[in-house]
């Protein structure tokens, strides 16, 4: 009997206060690391807004920080990026003893920063040497109780242990369930940014095609109507009159304005996009762009029918990437390739100019259509060319009832 209440004596007085401590721990650790993810979704959103300058923006910083630290006053935080080891440290500081939880923010697949959170142990410490204490107390108490007394006090006391472990498993479901429950919340947030960037963008191609209908009407019919008076200045006045000759030049301005309204009206909102879907849209904007910077472009293009949604995400896609041939690549010829299969529709491009820079950052209008494609549940991917060049592909999926055979 002696050897069995050594062993549970130092069972109960060494492995429950262990498993508790560890418990809260554990606890702390996932608050602390939640902490963190949320903090770097904050911290993404920012770098998305100023993806260069995030780390210098003092404000910025604050205002995604502060809410957090306010909210948690026995938290710490840190932001290291590579250049800087403690680019925002908040106050005050907690000690090196404390549960550290951490998040990495990754942009382009590399990881751009590290947030660390530090949450005071010192509860738990103390809560931790309090149960120690209890549980060697209680450990010999048992020891002698073991010792001591008849076989049924051995019983009650394992009753008692197997209640303490439910104790313990009790604590550990609500501990999984209030883990649950942030992660829940912190979906919730990040498909009400999702939906909000949706309608951004729905709402900027409602703007673009307001003002295309007002130039093409309002100010195309008030340049028409100067030229036909212009037209009729010039048939009144004799060929040998002095102003002749700057109302013909009046007139050669005026048409050139027209043409500049008409372009700019073609570039915020395609009337083909609206009227005759994607398929013609592109076509149409692959002839005007060929033929303004004289680059040859092979196109092979399946005929579609999708969701307007769908068709603005691809078109603007297209018309990023020939943007960024004409100013940036230095290429002599440009590849669209507009292909459907069961399940997705991809447009790739493909131009044989200077090539992609894999450190390199996107710019905003990059970073504009990826946004664009998500909403609409596709991607996009960068990368170098077959042909030596740069290569960008997108893809949304296809709905039932969506392709069309034929044009």
């Amino acid at each position: 009997m002696l050897p069995l209440a050594i062993l549970s004596g130092l069972l109960v007085g060494g492995g429950l206060p262990a498993v508790y401590s560890s418990g809260l721990t554990a606890e702390l650790t996932r608050e602390a690391n939640l902490l963190a993810v949320q903090l770097a979704g904050r911290i993404q959103t920012l770098m998305t807004a100023r993806p260069r300058l995030w780390a210098y923006d003092a404000d910025g910083l604050d205002a995604v920080v502060l809410p957090l630290a306010q909210a948690q006053p026995r938290a710490h935080f840190t932001i290291q990026t590579a250049n800087e080891p403690s680019a925002y440290v908040t106050q005050p500081s907690v000690s090196k003893g404390g549960v550290l939880g951490w998040a990495a923010v990754r942009s382009q697949g590399k990881t751009t920063a590290r947030i660390s959170v530090r949450l005071d142990d010192s509860r738990i410490r103390l809560l931790s040497r309090n149960a120690w204490l209890s549980a060697l107390t209680l450990g010999l108490i048992l020891s002698i109780a073991l010792y001591f007394l008849p076989v049924s006090t051995v019983r009650r006391s394992d009753v008692v242990n197997a209640e303490l472990w439910t104790a313990l498993e009790s604590a550990n479901l609500t501990l999984e369930e209030r883990v649950q429950s942030r992660t829940a919340v912190l979906r919730e947030t990040e498909t009400e940014l999702r939906d909000l960037g949706a309608r951004l963008v729905k709402v900027q191609e409602e703007e673009r095609a307001r003002i295309s209908r007002d130039l093409h009407d309002d100010l195309g019919q008030c340049l028409t109507g100067l030229r036909l008076r212009l037209s009729a200045a010039e048939a009144v006045l004799p060929s040998d009159n002095p102003a002749a000759t700057h109302i013909t030049a009046a007139i050669d301005a005026v048409d050139e304005g027209v043409e500049q309204v008409r372009g700019i009206a073609h570039q915020l909102r395609p009337p083909a996009l609206d009227d005759l879907g994607l398929f013609d849209a592109l076509h149409g904007h692959i002839e005007q762009w060929s033929s303004r910077y004289g680059l040859e472009v092979d196109s092979v293009l399946s005929p579609v029918q999708t969701s307007v949604e769908r068709s603005e995400a691809l078109f603007r896609t297209a018309q990023e990437a020939f943007t960024n041939v004409a100013r940036h690549a230095q290429a002599r010829r440009v590849t669209l390739r507009l292909t459907v299969d069961d399940k997705t529709i991809h447009l790739v491009m493909e131009d044989d100019g200077v090539g992609w820079n894999q450190d390199s950052t996107p710019g905003l209008g990059l970073i504009g259509i990826r946004e664009r494609l998500l909403s609409c549940g596709g991607g996009l991917q960068l990368k170098a060319a077959r042909i030596g060049g740069f290569r960008l592909e997108a893809w949304v999926p296809v709905e039932a009832g969506e392709v069309d055979g034929g044009h």
